[in-house]
């Protein structure tokens, strides 16, 4: 469509401001001649691109499919393991009634860190979810966090929030660990008490192309 208006626009110019009868056609002539070649070059590079070979739909299909398949299917929860971790809450500021500042735990916000080991041999992860679980325990209950286990939680402590914590995008290499840290809250917490608190895999996604 460009290149019509512009061959329109040429011959109008050449109508309007050529006099001489022999000159006005031999340049319309040549203008037309000028555009038709065009036209045709035009033409034969747009079927040129146009034929160029794709890959069948159901070969792209295939290799889309296998790419998820490595990255969801080639390792499980247990590829990864939690070396250790944290959940305190986060400290605030606070100002008392003479303007002194002083630092008070916010109840609903938690630093979570994780310290986490691909013990895979073969591919690397891409990608972690995890769960964690915040119970109230009692006050007498003295059991140090790093000792507790989910039977011992369950039969001694109130569950009071849970939420998933997704690492799309940690990237550790086999046999590699990688420290972790976020800022969090658990949905509808209510009070937790002398808090204890459960982490454990729950997905685990591949690096595609990093078997050997």
């Amino acid at each position: 469509m460009r290149w019509l208006i512009i061959y329109l626009l040429a011959m109008a110019v050449i109508w309007l401001f050529i006099k001489n009868t022999g000159w006005r056609r031999g340049l319309m002539a040549a203008v037309t001649t000028v555009f038709a070649v065009l036209m045709i070059i035009l033409t034969l590079s747009e079927d040129d691109s146009g034929n160029a070979k794709l890959p069948p739909t159901n070969e792209q299909f295939s290799q889309v499919q296998k790419r998820d398949e490595i990255r969801y299917q080639a390792l499980s929860a247990s590829d990864v393991a939690i070396r250790s971790a944290s959940l305190a809450n986060v400290q605030v500021t606070r100002f008392d009634s003479a303007g002194r500042e002083f630092a008070q735990p916010d109840p609903l916000r938690w630093t979570f860190k994780a310290d986490l080991l691909n013990r895979s041999q073969d591919y690397e992860v891409s990608g972690v979810i995890l769960r964690v679980r915040l119970y109230s325990c009692p006050a007498f209950l003295t059991t140090p966090q790093a000792d507790m286990t989910p039977s011992t939680l369950r039969a001694s402590c109130s569950q009071v929030g849970q939420r998933t914590v997704g690492l799309e995008t940690i990237n550790i290499a086999t046999g590699a660990s990688k420290a972790v840290e976020q800022i969090i809250t658990f949905p509808n917490q209510t009070e937790a008490t002398n808090p204890r608190f459960w982490v454990d895999v729950q997905t685990v996604t591949a690096q595609v192309g990093k078997k050997p």
